[in-house]
């Protein structure tokens, strides 16, 4: 097997009402999955039957085929409500998708499509009501989900469910809890609290060992593939400046004066874009995290109405000058800090360090490095910034 899996299961979370957000993309990311896997997935069964206006029948979510589940390796698509997770009550075709995926004869792989609220749950609108990450694992206990077969010197599921993928945003995170660099593991470690560290605790608890849970800290966007959303690909936001313009000379950049906002700048070529705050704003690197510190001349603003786990909502001010924080962006109210997505570095290739805490300072101005494309998303397989926890 190219990736060690013979059976993938993508379950798609849907309102109690049938509503779902990424309807239009079930059968894009089957699709992608059928050509990524054309000689191994012998067999593709879509359960999911999409009505006229993009919604789902949530009385028979499954009702798009009567095929039972392929007998060897394949790829199979379903649906679950909301209110399904929440009762733990799997319906007949999730039941025998549960036992199917965690057949000991085979390796499979979970993924689970749904929203994430960065506090270890998630939802679809517009249900009010959100499925607590730990719930996923007890609605499998209850369909019958097998114990795996592993090799505890590997540390890796031999037979049964071996990965269990949260495609969700902000999985990794709780509330101001971001994953945290362990030297031990050579890895970044999920926050407890968050949908994948309860996912992993509750089923190591359950028995089921050396599971990889996996999922991102920020947010996640899919076309086919589910990827990190690129910090600077969402447009202009208040605040925030936007210089197209290639710098001719990365090694001596000249921010314009006066900054009252963040800035970018871009370097397609070289792969990199610069985000350049004014130098009172401290920058420090915390356990492999950029983190900007906030002056006590600056307000923070948010509101519970608006105001979400990551950034978005929430304002920063001084006098004339308002900063919109992008979602993603981790704003501690209490610590006056910003942290900001993996992937940013002090200064980088782009920058000088002056000063003997690391700090970057360019015309006065702190400078941080992200890099990759310009605006454009990272598959989170492969990369250095997909989380992953273990059972």
């Amino acid at each position: 097997m190219g990736d060690g899996y013979e059976r993938f299961w993508d379950l798609h979370i849907i309102s109690s009402g049938g509503e779902y957000d990424f309807a239009d993309q079930i059968a894009q990311q089957a699709d992608y999955q059928q050509k990524k896997h054309k000689n191994e997935y012998s067999e593709y069964i879509n359960y999911i039957k999409i009505k006229n206006n993009n919604k789902i029948d949530a009385n028979n979510p499954n009702s798009g085929s009567n095929k039972d589940p392929p007998a060897g390796p394949g790829l199979v698509v379903s649906a679950a409500t909301t209110d399904e997770l929440i009762s733990t009550r799997p319906n007949a075709v999730n039941r025998k998708l549960i036992q199917w995926i965690s057949d000991i004869e085979f390796c499979g792989k979970l993924r689970i499509n749904a929203h994430g609220d960065g506090r270890g749950n998630i939802y679809m609108p517009p249900d009010h009501d959100k499925v607590n990450a730990q719930n996923i694992v007890r609605w499998l206990a209850a369909g019958g989900l097998s114990q795996g077969m592993w090799d505890p010197d590997a540390g890796k599921v031999m037979g049964g469910l071996a990965t269990l993928c949260m495609a969700v945003c902000m999985g990794a995170m709780h509330e101001k809890e971001a994953p945290l660099w362990s030297n031990q593991k050579n890895a970044y470690v999920a926050s407890d609290l968050s949908a994948i560290g309860r996912v992993a605790k509750s089923l190591g608890m359950l028995g089921n060992k050396f599971v990889r849970v996996t999922g991102s800290n920020e947010l996640v966007v899919t076309h086919g593939e589910w990827s990190r959303r690129n910090p600077f690909g969402m447009g202009m936001l208040d605040g925030w400046e936007f210089d197209m313009v290639q710098a001719a000379d990365p090694e001596n950049p000249r921010p314009r004066l006066p900054v009252d906002c963040f800035r970018v700048d871009r370097n397609d070529q070289a792969g990199w874009a610069r985000l350049v705050v004014p130098s009172e704003f401290s920058v420090r690197t915390q356990k492999r995290q950029c983190v900007i510190f906030l002056p006590r001349a600056w307000e923070i603003d948010g509101t519970d109405a608006t105001r979400g786990p990551g950034g978005g909502g929430w304002v920063v001010r001084r006098k004339n000058a308002a900063i919109s924080i992008l979602e993603g962006f981790i704003v501690d109210e209490d610590d006056r800090k910003i942290i900001l997505p993996l992937g940013f570095a002090i200064g980088g290739a782009a920058g000088r360090i002056v000063d003997s805490t690391g700090n970057w300072q360019v015309s006065s101005h702190n400078s941080m490095i992200w890099r990759g494309a310009y605006g454009r998303a990272l598959r989170l397989a492969g990369t250095d910034y997909k989380i992953v926890a273990i059972s």
